[in-house]
């Protein structure tokens, strides 16, 4: 892999892609174009399971997080796979003790600005960010425009996948948010969000083909928009010995984040045209409600321009640029599995035959954890420890009758209304849905075994795997027969309600055993709430059973219809944590 500091577009032996303007996508379809020449196919190339090639489109979605959140980078030490820190990239001062301001109230608009950005994964430039801030008018009391798009090739197997949103928000001279409008494109899914501020709320319509579906953000006046951090930093730039914090909306995921900005180095950064730049390092960390922080960093220069960000364990950096250096020369980045996946210690014999499995969790050297909040929690089948040096022990068992070691935390999650009703995303009232699911069989008062039918039905659905769809309705899988572990996830969970079983879907980590080490990837499945308990059923599998080789980060009903909220606790993860495979036990699965 390159040295993160030659960050130079590859030879021209690598196919580019254009900068696609806006104006240039239909309206209602995009279609990806063809995969670079030359880049490899990870699931061959590394030896993946046909089921796990899948987890590919999850991992694309943990890149349009990642890009809104100042691109999630983890704590400056941590620099990712086997990564030394790079000489051009030091300190230049010690440590000092830091002020603390209070919740910072307004941002005010001074003047019009824009910023681009270059995106590079791995040394190969992927893409852009483009911020425009404006007035509408030339009035003193005129709402300012502002401007976002951002855009990456992605390589998902033997797919590039084009990830694109184009936001634009209507905000007070003070910072306050009044509406916003958005669109996001994941290949040829494309989804459209608009929001209006009323009062004590945020009101938020996701529009998916022709359905729609509403959410209210509980909202306040000191909220900001989605360009607050670089809004604050223009019009006050941090300076070292400092601390701030704001509060600010997350674009996609629609929740106020707090970000609290720690500046306390001055640094040396390599910039992709060879010159060197000294700049003020700021670590931001992002916390949102009912979730782990999410630690970012990024470097400003004394005027508050933000010249660099980092995210270590993704290889994906954004350096400030021009619109013509940060559109040319794009290509697309190697297989987005490979930069998630985490390498593992110890094996499981026979994965897909594992009833039980104890994993042993620990903190890298350098990660943080500024929240009490447990980043690996008790969830049906999943049993938790957690020692006094922070390092989690987790026992993972399909056995109903599972009695946990002393001292772990034990699951308590019963099902609500949302995981029987029809929704956006999980639309079992769909005459398709209902019809695919009545063709089922199984004997009265065996559920377990109707779910079971449900999941190897839907492994016989989905005939063709597809990774530029991103997530779509049930419906839509139905129809088009194709699909990734998403796909697979939300069409059983329909099904299941479908047939009045309560349904969730499951985002966590599964083994996969490759050619040389193992490794935890990412990964989406189903469960069903049966007999007072809730069972594991994955239909990427032809048996449809879920093993004990995977870890649940975060379950979730899809009710609101966006998926977007489920990923704070991925990636949380990411570049974090080592996890160790500590004993495991084989049998034949049954539901």
């Amino acid at each position: 892999m390159p040295d993160r500091n030659s960050l130079t577009p590859f030879s021209s032996s690598i196919e580019t892609m254009p900068f696609v303007p806006m104006s240039n996508f239909p309206s209602d379809r995009f279609v990806a174009p063809r995969s670079p020449v030359g880049v490899a196919c990870s699931h061959r190339s590394i030896g993946l399971s046909p089921h796990v090639s899948s987890l590919r489109s999850w991992a694309t979605s943990l890149v349009v997080i990642a890009m809104f959140a100042a691109c999630s980078p983890p704590p400056r030490p941590i620099l990712g796979k086997n990564q030394a820190e790079s000489p051009a990239e030091t300190l230049l001062d010690r440590q000092v003790e830091t002020e603390v301001e209070g919740v910072e109230q307004s941002q005010p608009f001074t003047q019009p600005w824009e910023t681009w950005q270059a995106y590079y994964i791995g040394g190969r430039h992927v893409g852009y960010s483009h911020v425009s801030v404006k007035p509408q008018s030339d009035s003193s009391d005129s709402l300012v425009s502002v401007t976002i798009e951002d855009q990456l090739a992605i390589r998902r197997g033997p797919s590039t996948v084009i990830q694109r949103l184009d936001q634009t928000s209507l905000e007070t001279r003070d910072g306050e948010l009044v509406s916003f409008e958005a669109e996001l494109r994941v290949g040829p899914a494309l989804t459209r969000y608009s929001g209006t501020v009323d009062g004590d709320k945020l009101n938020v319509v996701t529009t998916r083909g022709t359905k729609k579906s509403s959410q209210s953000v509980p909202w306040q006046s000191s909220y900001r928009g989605p360009a607050a951090l670089q809004q604050s930093l223009l019009s006050n730039p941090i300076d070292r010995g400092q601390e701030r914090r704001l509060r600010s909306l997350l674009p996609i995921r629609f929740d106020v984040a707090t970000l609290e900005l720690d500046c306390r180095h001055l640094a040396s950064i390599a910039m992709p045209d060879g010159t060197i730049r000294k700049a003020r390092e700021v670590e931001v960390a992002m916390k949102i409600e009912n979730s782990t922080p999410i630690n970012t960093v990024l470097w400003t220069d004394d005027k508050g321009n933000v010249i660099k960000t980092l995210t270590p364990a993704l290889d994906l950096a954004a350096f400030e640029s021009t619109r013509e250096a940060a559109t040319e020369g794009i290509v697309a980045s190697e297989d987005i599995l490979s930069a998630t996946a985490v390498e593992i210690e110890g094996s499981l014999e026979k994965p897909q035959e594992t009833k039980a499995a104890m994993f042993r969790i620990t903190q890298r050297s350098g990660a943080k954890n500024t929240s009490e909040k447990l980043a690996f929690a008790a969830h049906p089948g999943q049993w938790v420890k957690r020692d006094e040096a922070g390092a989690y022990e987790i026992f993972v068992s399909r056995d109903a009758a599972a009695t946990p070691p002393v001292g772990f935390q034990s699951p308590n999650l019963l099902p609500t209304n949302q995981d029987s009703r029809s929704g956006p995303l999980v639309d079992s009232a769909h005459s398709l849905v209902k019809q695919l699911a009545d063709t089922a069989i199984a004997k009265k008062n065996e559920q377990a075994q109707l779910a079971l039918e449900l999941a190897r039905s839907t492994h016989s659905l989905i005939r063709k795997k597809n990774y530029t769809s991103g997530f779509v309705p049930a419906s839509e899988v139905a129809r088009a027969g194709e699909g990734d572990c998403t796909a697979h996830a939300v069409l059983l969970a329909a099904m299941l309600r479908a047939r009045g079983i309560p349904s969730r879907v499951a985002i966590g980590l599964v083994y996969v055993p490759t050619e040389s080490k193992p490794r935890m990837a990412y990964h989406m499945w189903t469960l069903a709430y049966i007999n007072d308990q809730w069972l594991h059923f994955d239909a990427t599998l032809p048996g449809g059973a879920a093993p004990a080789d995977r870890i649940v980060l975060i379950t979730n009903s899809l009710d609101s219809g966006n998926e977007y909220e489920s990923l704070a606790p991925v990636l949380g993860t990411i570049g974090q944590y080592n996890i160790q495979v500590t004993q495991a036990e084989t049998a034949v699965l049954e539901p």
